[in-house]
């Protein structure tokens, strides 16, 4: 599935975030360090707008433009996988999966499901989806099917 990013003029850390440049969170630290630039001029000022038609923006003096189109992949997460890119001890995270599938570093895996479980993850570069499928707030609705070896007591059905 593919879809045309925005090309309004939007918060920097937005544009940085969809440019694949981290989270919107993580890219605040690029501008606050003074490694953005805008038309030429060092941007430290974190609610700056950016027109993507019209503004030039480096990182480290390396241009930045949003990308043609978003895109979300489908992944079946098996057990005993960590939902983060990073390993979590001695069990395996998700960065390798990414880097296997020969999937760019910009794109990030949307859903949590814990290291026991298995299912449906998404891999998507576009922001906007992936918060507003894991926000709280957003109300999407997930289904979750749980098998269990033996018949929970009451207590355990209670808890």
């Amino acid at each position: 599935m593919t879809r045309s990013p925005d090309r309004e003029p939007m918060r920097l850390n937005r544009f940085l975030a969809r440019a694949g440049h981290g989270s919107r969170r993580s890219v605040e630290s690029l501008v606050t360090e003074g490694r953005v630039r805008i038309d030429g001029e060092i941007v430290r000022d974190l609610g700056r707008r950016v027109d993507p038609a019209r503004d030039r923006v480096t990182v480290d003096g390396l241009p930045v433009s949003l990308p043609r189109d978003f895109r979300v992949y489908a992944f079946h997460k098996p057990r005993g996988i960590v939902c983060t890119l990073s390993p979590q001890g001695e069990q395996v995270g998700l960065a390798e999966f990414r880097s296997e599938a020969g999937l760019p570093a910009r794109m990030m895996p949307v859903g949590r499901l814990d290291s026991d479980s298995s299912g449906l993850l998404l891999w998507t570069d576009d922001g906007d989806l992936a918060q507003a499928l894991c926000r709280p707030g957003s109300e999407v609705w997930k289904r979750y099917e749980v098998f269990l070896d033996r018949a929970p007591t009451r207590p355990e059905q209670r808890k």
